[in-house]
């Protein structure tokens, strides 16, 4: 159970690091750099950088934040294991 919980943890990681695939595909590709998607958030530009490289993990108020920004959910930085097959409709908005 704890290497299950482990990997998941690693998936998780993996997810969150596509935070660069956002910010580098912004407004139809133009992309948005680190130092400005930091200004939008309210963070350090070093945070996007770590948290694009998997070294910090975003807190739920932050994933909360970078979902509304780049207007997609939560979930998707879920891996998909725990995201049951008959969630709410709900939870994808």
């Amino acid at each position: 159970m704890l290497g299950r919980n482990i990997e998941m943890m690693g998936d998780i990681t993996m997810k969150i690091a596509k935070i660069r695939d956002l910010r580098v595909n912004y407004n139809s590709g133009e992309g948005l750099s680190q130092e400005s998607l930091a200004t939008a958030l309210k963070v350090a530009p070093n945070t996007i950088s770590r948290w694009e490289t998997g070294t910090y993990r975003p807190s739920l108020k932050d994933l909360e934040r970078i979902s509304r920004f780049f207007g997609v959910s939560m979930m998707s930085f879920l891996p998909d294991e725990m995201i049951a097959d008959d969630e709410d409709e709900n939870l994808k908005a």
